[in-house]
């Protein structure tokens, strides 16, 4: 059986506080932790990851020592322009480095609409449905991928979503 590691799924920045980013994945089970900006320390939020179904814990298990959780990071106002972002989590003396990324990125993030995707289900080779939302104060144009950066053809559905609406 394959070892799982801690991982980050997805990230996002909170839609009513843009201050807070949130990422999403395993954490290491009972770890405390923080974030790093530039060095300057920050606490960090852990919750229970509520969008990980009970068939994905179940396939967890209680033998792998993660948990799926999401995490909130309240960053200061203005972020500066260059240096790293990192969150922490501490368990048993031993720090894990369980997200990093440059303070470019979260600049980035910060300013494009936020999305999250919620599941990738392949019901066959040629038909792949994919569910989340995206949000932003102007219109959002959706696109599909293929790894080699070519254009999928697709059906795009839109679905009012009362619980994003109202995030």
């Amino acid at each position: 059986m394959q070892q799982l590691q801690p991982v980050v799924v997805n990230d996002r920045f909170n839609m009513s506080d843009t201050d807070i980013y949130i990422m999403y994945g395993l954490w290491p089970k009972g770890a405390s932790g923080y974030a790093l900006l530039n060095d300057r320390r920050l606490d960090i939020k852990i919750n229970e990851w509520q969008g990980f179904s009970v068939v994905e814990r179940f396939e967890l298990g209680n033998e792998s020592g993660l948990e799926p959780v999401s995490i909130e990071v309240k960053l200061p106002g203005i972020i500066p322009g260059s240096g790293t972002f990192c969150v922490c989590s501490e368990v048993k003396g031993k720090t894990i480095h369980w997200y990093k990324c440059g303070v470019d990125h979260l600049n980035r993030r910060s300013k494009n609409p936020q999305t999250f995707v919620e599941q990738i289900k392949r019901y066959s080779l040629s038909e792949v449905v994919v569910s989340g939302w995206a949000a932003s104060d102007k219109p959002v144009d959706i696109k599909a991928y293929a790894a080699d950066g070519s254009s999928i053809a697709g059906q795009i559905m839109r679905f009012s979503r009362p619980d994003v609406q109202n995030a």
